[in-house]
């Protein structure tokens, strides 16, 4: 057992990770402990974990009633954390068992912390799940995009020190490739001949062909239609590829699901849905298919907003791509708020 240290030992990456997130907790908690529950009912989504003592006065107690009780109910919080979505059934069932034997623990929680939680791993974690509810344990998958966030709910209650070093932990976790950038990615598409369907639909097609139809994953998308302007912001519930197979039938794959940031409710089987409907009630994209694969960007939240490119031309190609990096631009209607009445910033960083 080791106790958590600015001045770790640890080499290994994943070791150094798990150190400095326990260690922001623990500051957090010496700091101001009521941020810390705060940031522990969030995490955890458990209202009722009591973190620190209670003062009760003329409570009873079987027969008798103290004029004061101070008293302090007590949690176990386990973290396994894993630099990908790679965790072992062995190693999450021990887990499981350890919490389970810890009889003193009013509340047992097992939290896999990783970097991105794909909708397969929760599926191959159902006997995980299973087990876990069996024991009395609380099983959580979480991000670390997850875990900032949280740490974020209750930045304006703690010192500007600790908010520097949540900032340096966010520098860090994002330099070692543990937060995926496409989080934080707002993809501008030429599309103005489709301005319609995609302001109807919150839908947008295209050619599955590689090249300039090619696309880097994103949280946001932004419909450039013309003169200089981005009119539309929507965020991006995911991109599902149609295909015909040799008799002819629509098949359909999954490209993207942007379900770890926009929610819960976005499996597999909503995005399916959403372009099947897309393809069965359009004949014009159904024709399309007999020539060319088609993807199309599954749209949600359409917020018009202009932002206008700066300097001489347009948007050169069919796409271009900008950093978003206030964390309070969670949304697309967020988002076209802000850039509402702006101007393309030649870094391409929207602060």
């Amino acid at each position: 057992m080791a106790e958590l240290t600015l001045f770790t030992k640890y080499t290994t990456l994943e070791n150094r990770v798990t150190n400095y997130c326990g260690l922001m907790l623990k500051l957090m908690y010496e700091e101001r402990p009521t941020s810390f529950a705060e940031v522990m009912h969030e995490i955890t989504g458990n209202e009722d974990l009591l973190v620190g003592p209670r003062f009760l006065q003329q409570t009873r107690q079987g027969h008798s009633v103290p004029d004061l009780t101070i008293d302090q109910n007590s949690f176990r919080i386990v973290f396994e954390v894993k630099l990908s979505d790679w965790f072992t059934s062995s190693q999450i069932t021990a887990h499981i068992e350890g919490l389970a034997a810890q009889n003193d623990a009013e509340h047992k929680t097992l939290i896999l912390l990783t970097n991105e939680v794909k909708p397969a791993t929760k599926t191959n974690l159902a006997d995980a799940y299973e087990l876990a509810a069996d024991r009395g344990v609380e099983l959580q998958t979480l991000t670390f995009f997850q875990f900032l966030n949280s740490l974020k709910t209750v930045r304006s209650r703690y010192s500007d020190a600790l908010g520097t070093t949540v900032d340096e932990l966010e520098h860090f976790l994002e330099s070692e490739g543990l937060l995926p950038d496409w989080k934080y990615r707002l993809a501008v598409v030429n599309c103005a001949r489709e301005t319609a369907e995609i302001r109807d639909y919150q839908l947008y097609f295209c050619p599955d062909t590689g090249g300039s139809y090619s696309f880097r994953r994103c949280r946001f998308f932004g419909a450039y239609t013309g003169n200089k302007t981005v009119t539309d912001i929507a965020d991006i519930e995911g991109i599902v590829v149609a295909s015909l197979d040799d008799s002819g039938r629509i098949e359909y794959s999954v490209s993207w699901n942007n379900e770890g940031v926009l929610g819960s409710g976005l499996d597999d089987d909503h995005l399916l849905r959403r372009a099947r409907e897309a393809f069965e009630g359009n004949q014009r994209r159904r024709e399309e298919l007999d020539g060319v694969d088609m993807q199309v960007f599954l749209l949600a939240n359409m917020t018009q907003t202009e932002f206008v490119r700066s300097g001489k031309g347009g948007l050169y190609g069919t796409k271009t791509y900008f950093k978003v990096e206030n964390p309070n631009l969670g949304s697309a209607p967020k988002l076209a708020s802000a850039l509402d009445g702006e101007s393309w910033p030649a870094d391409k960083v929207i602060n």
